[in-house]
């Protein structure tokens, strides 16, 4: 379309070869410094990062960016906040395991699916969500099953980014 003379804004950072296409999106790196500058706030300075085994998405790599940079710049040691790619779900219940072994008080979880996952298996082993373990989610999954978990999380207005960017 952009070829052909349309006006063309995507809703999400696009990166493509040629002329660029305008888009507009969430500052994920932003949010994800505030949420776990939020935590430490809170008390909390052993984190882990919990994302599906892809870093090919670029809304995965700004999160895990902010992440990083917000830990960083509190001074937190490295140590204290490794990075976890799940490639599938029955690796919870190891990932609540070295968690609880590791003390890490917090998770920032990409997928609303994925945390409440984990907190069933966590609950199970018996690490209670919030009491125990805190989770913070990162984004929204398309067509995930509504749950009655109030999650501190990162929501990103796509309707009213694209609303307002025509």
């Amino acid at each position: 379309l952009r070829d052909e003379g349309f006006c063309v804004v995507y809703v999400g950072r696009l990166e493509v070869e040629g002329a660029p296409i305008s888009y507009v999106a969430a500052d994920y790196a932003g949010a994800t410094a505030a949420l776990t500058h939020r935590a430490l706030d809170l008390g909390h300075r052993r984190f882990a990062y919990v994302r599906q085994d892809d870093r090919g998405a670029q809304p995965s790599r700004d999160r895990e960016l902010g992440f990083r940079e917000a830990l960083r710049s509190a001074g937190v040691p490295a140590s204290a906040w490794p990075v976890w790619g799940i490639a599938d779900r029955h690796e919870l219940g190891a990932l609540v395991e070295e968690a609880r072994r590791s003390r890490i008080t917090t998770l920032l979880v990409e997928q609303t699916s994925v945390a409440s996952e984990l907190a069933a298996v966590a609950e199970k082993a018996g690490v209670i969500v919030p009491d125990d373990l805190s989770v913070i989610v990162l984004g929204d999954d398309i067509g995930s099953r509504e749950t009655s978990a109030e999650w501190t999380r990162l929501s990103v207005p796509g309707h009213d980014m694209g609303a307002s960017a025509t």
